[in-house]
């Protein structure tokens, strides 16, 4: 199960994302936006949080025999739409895929006070990604194991 093995490490490298931005996210705002480099550096862990969501979502249509869809929305809604991610979750994920694509496209809208907002909204619902991920695998390996 190399696909298998693959989403572990990227739930593992989630897991210490997240711990890296809660430091960040869990500061008061004002103390957050006195340091642009902190600010920055905020971003850069949420689009990676978020990429590793992305990418395990697409391991796991992979693990599932499907095609990826091509674009990242619709990775996530259908992992959602398999029942594998729950809605609250999928929300989140949709939601920054959004504010990532503002991030870079348009950078001179962004704000201390939403890049801290957008943190502590990945930083919450993250780790509930990380357990229903774990809990497919486990179901998979369990069906696959009795089916041996």
């Amino acid at each position: 199960m190399l696909l298998a093995d693959g989403i572990r490490i990227k739930l593992q490298h989630l897991d210490r994302t997240l711990e890296e931005l809660r430091e960040r996210a869990m500061l008061p705002l004002e103390e957050f936006a006195q340091s642009r480099d902190r600010v920055l550096a905020t971003e850069r862990l949420c689009q990676v949080a978020v990429d590793c969501a992305v990418d395990t979502c697409q391991l796991i249509l992979e693990l599932e025999e499907r095609v990826p869809p091509a674009s990242t929305k619709r990775i996530i809604e259908e992992v959602n739409q398999m029942g594998i991610i729950g809605g609250a979750v999928w929300a989140v994920l949709d939601d920054y895929i959004e504010v990532r694509n503002e991030i870079v496209h348009e950078y001179e809208l962004t704000t201390a006070q939403r890049d801290h907002k957008e943190a502590r909204g990945l930083v919450d619902k993250l780790p509930e990604f990380i357990r229903e991920v774990e809990a497919y695998l486990i179901r998979k390996e369990a069906a696959e194991s009795s089916s041996d």
